[in-house]
């Protein structure tokens, strides 16, 4: 992450915002600074996208930690939480236009509703009713097993980037060095005292598989995932599955839903596989 880009990001955001909030918002420095963080999009897309989530002190931009501190850092949280906003999410596509009405409601005394754009919202995942008394999520529970799918990979910050990018299959030792992501991921999650268990675990637990297998290694003979470590498991595999790689195609909806299928009971939970696609089905996505 271009963690200057990020924070002059921020900077530009807090400007705009002081300027809105002191004189107007036609002051002409709402128009350039909301300009010049637009700009600084370009820098920060990853995939089309920019996410920005504060989890108590600690912005994550893209799921990785922003180290950088100073004055505009720290009222960039305060403005977040007073707000209540936990998640931001800015699209490719958005304008000067756009996020400076996304300033001028930010510096209103109401909570900013999303754009085209730009959402803003809760970290959280959604199920519909019967699915959600199914699987026993609901309330905070709903709320951490948001926190566990968004950071379980965090970890991989840790991983030399020769590694994580590379075109081509990785050696043995470069594939040790891999799978000591979800005890990274776990090791630095512990250190945020805002961090759920549920997250600590799910990051630690999320490429162990359903019979006990899989890594780390924990010498503890098959060790048994929590379920919300299951879910985030599927939702990892079918990810990565569609995802374009260097050294391989994406595979097609139907095509990863086989591999889920034929992989149901020993890499993951056959009742979770059969209400993820349960749950692609309602929302037609094949």
């Amino acid at each position: 992450m271009p963690e200057s880009k990020a924070s002059e990001f921020i900077s530009s955001i807090m400007t705009a915002l002081s300027n809105c909030s002191l004189y107007s918002k036609d002051h002409p420095f709402v128009a350039e600074f909301s300009e010049k963080a637009v700009n600084l999009l370009e820098n920060l897309f990853k995939e089309d996208t920019l996410n920005i989530t504060i989890l108590g002190d600690t912005i994550l931009i893209n799921e990785e930690p922003l180290k950088d501190t100073g004055t505009h850092i720290s009222n960039f949280l305060k403005k977040m939480r007073k707000k209540g906003i936990e998640r931001l999410v800015i699209k490719r596509g958005v304008d000067a236009s756009e996020f400076k009405d996304f300033i001028i409601k930010l510096s209103s005394s109401e909570k900013p509703s999303s754009t085209p754009h730009i959402s803003i919202g809760m970290v959280e995942v959604k199920f519909k009713g019967e699915e959600a008394e199914l699987l026993g999520l609901k309330g905070e529970l709903l709320h951490e097993a948001g926190l566990a799918g968004l950071l379980h990979d965090i970890g991989k910050i840790y991983v030399p980037k020769e590694i994580l990018e590379k075109t081509s299959g990785l050696t043995p030792k470069e594939w040790e060095e891999m799978k000591r992501h979800p005890v990274y991921g776990a090791l630095y999650l512990s250190t945020l005292p805002e961090i759920p268990r549920l997250a600590v675990i799910a990051a630690f637990e999320h490429h162990m598989k359903f019979d006990g297998t899989g890594y780390p290694d924990t010498k503890r003979y098959r060790r048994k995932q929590h379920i919300i470590s299951q879910m985030v498991a599927i939702a990892d595999f079918f990810d990565a599955m569609r995802a374009h790689r260097a050294y391989r195609r994406s595979l097609g909806v139907h095509d990863v839903l086989r591999l889920l299928m034929d992989s149901a009971g020993t890499d993951f939970n056959p009742l979770l596989v059969e209400n993820f696609i349960d749950g692609l089905k309602r929302i037609h996505a094949f």
